[in-house]
Parts: C-alpha cells; structure tokens; sequence
C-alpha cells in the first residue's frame, strides 16, 4: 500500500486493532540488503545512514 493510501476503513481497523506502543530507539531509515555489509555471515556495519532517526523498531517490518 502506497503511503497515503486506504481510506477510512484503514483508520478505522487501525482504531479497533491499535499497534501497542514500544519504546523507540534508532532504527536506519533505508534497511535493505544493499545497505548492510555482511562478512562470514555476520553483519558489521550499515551504510548509507543518511535517513537514521529515532524511531518504531516495527519500522522495518514494513519497509519497502
């Protein structure tokens, strides 16, 4: 679902099924494959950090 998209009855499941709150940490903005760099299966480092913020850590869940 592009941003911006479902309507009122997007609310209003959202109302009757609300997200519980979590505590908010930082989370990268932009986690895809392409900007994780994993060595002998392990990751080390995430680049292209430009879009870090404090935020959701359910973010990335939905991340396209």
């Amino acid at each position: 679902m592009a941003e911006g998209e479902g309507g009122l009855q997007v609310l209003e499941q959202l109302k009757v099924n609300r997200p519980s709150p979590v505590k908010q940490t930082i989370i990268h903005g932009d986690c895809t494959t392409d900007n994780v760099l994993v060595i002998n299966g392990e990751v080390k480092l995430f680049i292209n950090i430009y879009a870090m913020t404090v935020g959701d850590t359910r973010y990335h869940i939905f991340d396209d």
